[in-house]
């Protein structure tokens, strides 16, 4: 869960000022990458709610995902935040999302 495919504000804004500089080429091929990485990250998570038959991982992997696209939060907050909702799981539960 450490590659969030999402900046938080501090580094999206040091990012925009790097693009600032590129030529319109650049900023629309970043920009493509950009949505082609959260698409595939929500169909990613998508999958996974659907897959999941148990309600708390159903309700682990939708926060994770609220946890991911929060960016008021250092990725390094993030990951705490994470590494608190699985310590909340079950050991059945945790071996539930190495599926």
């Amino acid at each position: 869960m450490s590659s969030k495919g999402f900046f938080s504000s501090e580094k999206k804004k040091k990012l925009d000022v790097i693009l600032a500089r590129q030529s319109e080429s650049i900023k629309q091929l970043y920009q493509t990458n950009v949505e082609r990485e959260k698409l595939q990250y929500k169909t990613k998570m998508e999958g996974r709610i659907a897959r999941a038959t148990d309600p708390a991982i159903k309700d682990y992997w939708r926060k994770v995902q609220e946890i991911d696209n929060d960016m008021s939060i250092s990725e390094n907050e993030a990951d705490m935040k994470e590494k608190a909702l699985k310590n909340n799981l079950t050991p059945a539960q945790k071996r539930m999302l190495e599926d």
